[in-house]
């Protein structure tokens, strides 16, 4: 009687230990996700079929890992595919419409395409959910100057002073503005 305990308890010790075993060598669900996420970024420049399949594997187990977005997006971007990658971010946004990471990689791939019209109701996402923060406004700024409406990207620029006295970008961008020896067309390019 004693002996069959005994390897019941024996067994039972083997079986807690195969588990034990087997979840410590399993990679957890983050781990996968950062292991996709660096194979894409070391094959982003050289082999941006496996930089794709690796990013979307990071995907597949997290769909608002905006990293993985973003990654796609500079793939699909060196590809000469903007609207790819445009595609790609705006399914970051819907994944996660409250993530300021996921508006601000959108936001950005528009006002680095010179698309300021769709950059901009962007960043006021964004800084609808981060009044604080002027970094958005700041951008909002940016992106009307770029379209040339200096009334609409001095207001901007006033009100991050407003919220940030010492935005130096902010304070540059109604430096240039302002500056009446800068010819008209240099006003697009303010900050």
């Amino acid at each position: 009687m004693r002996s069959r305990r005994l390897r019941w308890l024996l067994l039972l010790l083997g079986l807690v230990a195969l588990v034990l075993v087997y979840t410590r060598t399993r990679p957890t669900r983050g781990e996968l996700i950062y292991h996709h996420l660096r194979l894409g970024d070391a094959a982003t420049a050289s082999q941006p079929d496996q930089a794709i399949s690796e990013y979307q594997a990071a995907l597949a187990l997290d769909p608002c890992v905006h990293y993985a977005r973003r990654g796609l997006a500079r793939v699909y971007d060196r590809m000469g595919d903007h609207p790819g990658a445009i595609h790609e971010l705006e399914a970051g946004v819907r994944a996660d419409p409250r993530s300021v990471m996921a508006l601000d990689n959108l936001a950005f791939a528009h006002y680095a395409a010179r698309n300021f019209r769709a950059a901009i109701p962007v960043y006021r996402a964004a800084a609808h959910i981060e009044p604080d923060n002027a970094y958005w406004l700041t951008f909002v700024g940016r992106c009307y100057a770029g379209l040339g409406d200096a009334p609409s990207a001095r207001k901007e620029f006033a009100a991050v002073l407003r919220v940030d006295p010492n935005n130096t970008a902010a304070r540059r961008g109604l430096d240039v503005l302002n500056d009446p020896h800068r010819p008209a067309a240099h006003h697009a390019a303010a900050p």
